[in-house]
């Protein structure tokens, strides 16, 4: 007899999940001088500044920081936040181009960068928070989805039903998720594409959500289909001063994984959404080299990916139009760094058993591991969040089938608005995403 462990993995910190659905409607009076130097990144006496941050001088880099030829992979905190006096990314000798990344954190947490003076951004380098690549399918391995960049969200794994039994591939994670793939290549059976979804004014910043894993027809050898792709990270980086952009800002999602061999037993993963970036300043502007992009990752070989967001706040900008992809939503101020309302929805319990904090199923890691599949009640609180609001709590099969929603109508809350509640799934064995998501409007101040 097989022995056969029914894991449930949760996904993403609770609080973000919530954060994702919150529509804001709000405006603001804003009276500007070019005299007057504006704390527009909140973080001017910050006793978190770590001074100036130079690429050109590594004394300056934080502690953890990896530093090698081309490339400067900066650890993220807790919160993701850094907050610098300035930032001075400039190409160095001997180098054709420089990328800086980040380590991401265990709550997969967006970047955060304040900045109490200026932003400098040179030619030949890359700020990049994109999704990783997909381990792609082989005759022996299923395509495996990618990770999202930091703050977006993973890509399914693949059917194969010579390895895991699934014909169908796992949906991508995040609200905008991108179904798994449920038939071969040739009938179009792909792995859907992750779409970004988020408030248009990226108050919260979040990042894209991942493609489909592609599907598997037979148990024939070869069969295995594509992973789906990371939706692309999200990234602040608010100023004080001047941010000069003369380098490129990267927050594209990963493009999904190809069949193994047989297009007509299997299929390929979708691409992964686009993510977020957000720069906020007194002044933005740029060179003709300037690039800012938070595109879509492809279907393998089949059109482009659904794009995410960018979104300019200064006073005075001179960033050329042609150079974001997608198209920025520009503002004539710097509006907030954060969210003015801060709600949170939160899975405590799954069958029982108390969901670590942060979990890292968002990483395709397995937090919790039930005795046995059946009825299994998930039991989440909110905050902030209003009575009679609807919380979609959803289950995605890690593979081999679709997602399941319930709808949940906040109802048991507390004088201090906090809520409890719950919905219960009838699953059979297997791994599991679970995510819950409020959607509401608060009203305009």
């Amino acid at each position: 007899m097989q022995m056969v462990d029914w894991n449930l993995p949760s996904r993403h910190p609770g609080w973000r999940i919530a954060a994702l659905s919150v529509l804001l409607a709000c405006s603001s009076t804003f009276v500007g001088s070019a005299q007057v130097q504006l704390n527009v990144c909140g973080c001017k006496d910050s006793p978190a500044n770590r001074g100036p941050f130079n690429t050109l001088d590594p004394s300056t880099f934080p502690p953890g920081t990896q530093n090698s030829f081309g490339s400067i992979v900066l650890p993220l905190p807790a919160d993701g936040i850094l907050v610098f006096k300035s930032l001075n990314i400039q190409l160095r000798t001997g180098e054709g181009s420089l990328v800086v990344s980040f380590a991401r954190n265990a709550a997969n947490t967006p970047v955060t960068l304040l900045v109490s003076g200026d932003v400098t951004i040179g030619g030949n380098t890359y700020i990049k928070v994109n999704a990783n690549g997909v381990v792609q399918a082989d005759k022996d391995n299923p395509g495996l989805g990618s990770l999202g960049g930091p703050g977006g969200f993973r890509g399914g794994d693949a059917g194969y039903q010579l390895m895991n039994f699934a014909r169908m591939g796992g949906a991508g994670s995040g609200p905008g998720g991108g179904l798994g793939g449920n038939d071969n290549w040739v009938a179009g059976g792909h792995g859907a594409n992750g779409t970004f979804i988020g408030a248009g004014d990226l108050l919260p910043l979040i990042g894209g959500s991942g493609g489909g894993g592609g599907a598997s027809t037979t148990t024939a050898s070869a069969c295995s289909g594509g992973g789906g792709g990371g939706g692309g990270g999200a990234i602040l980086i608010a100023a004080d001063g001047t941010i000069t952009l003369n380098g490129t800002i990267n927050a594209d999602g990963a493009q999904g994984g190809s069949y193994s061999s047989s297009q007509s037993c299997a299929s390929n993963g979708g691409g992964g959404s686009g993510g977020a970036v957000r720069l906020v300043a007194a002044t933005i502007t740029g060179g003709t080299s300037a690039s800012v992009t938070a595109k879509g990752g492809t279907q393998f070989g089949a059109g482009s990916g659904v794009a995410g967001a960018i979104r300019l706040e200064a006073v005075f900008n001179s960033l050329a139009v042609s150079a974001t992809d997608p198209l920025a939503s520009r503002a004539s101020a710097p509006g907030p760094i954060v969210n003015p309302i801060t709600p949170t929805v939160a899975i405590t319990t799954v069958g029982g058993l108390a969901v670590p904090t942060p979990p890292g199923g968002g990483a395709g890691a397995i937090d919790l591991v039930l005795a046995a599949p059946g009825p299994t009640p998930v039991l989440f609180t909110t905050t902030g969040v209003p009575l009679g609001t609807v919380v979609n709590v959803t289950v995605k099969p890690k593979i081999g089938g679709a997602p399941v929603t319930t709808p949940v109508t906040l109802g048991n809350c507390d004088v201090n608005g906090t809520c409890l509640a719950s919905a219960t799934f009838d699953l059979a064995a297997g791994a599991y995403f679970i995510e819950a998501r409020a959607t509401f409007t608060t009203p305009t101040p």
